[in-house]
C-alpha cells in the first residue's frame, strides 16, 4: 500500500504544482500574478502538499 501511494504522490503533486503556478499568473492581483508571486504561491503549496503526503503514510 504505501509503494502505491508513493507513486500517486510521485505523480500527482508536481502536476498539481504546475496547475497552481499557471492559475496564479491568471489572478487578477499584481503581487500574486507577476514576479515571484506565482513562485511563493506554488511554493506554499508544494510544502502543504508534501505535508500531506508525509502524513498519509501509515504511521509505524
Amino acid at each position: 500500500m504505501p509503494i502505491a501511494m508513493a507513486l500517486a504522490w510521485i505523480v500527482f503533486a508536481p502536476h498539481l504544482a504546475i496547475n497552481v503556478f499557471h492559475m496564479t499568473k491568471r489572478v487578477p492581483i499584481s503581487s500574486v500574478s507577476e514576479g515571484i508571486g506565482p513562485w511563493i504561491v506554488s511554493g506554499i503549496y508544494l510544502i502543504a502538499i508534501l505535508n500531506a503526503a508525509i502524513m498519509s503514510f501509515p504511521k509505524s
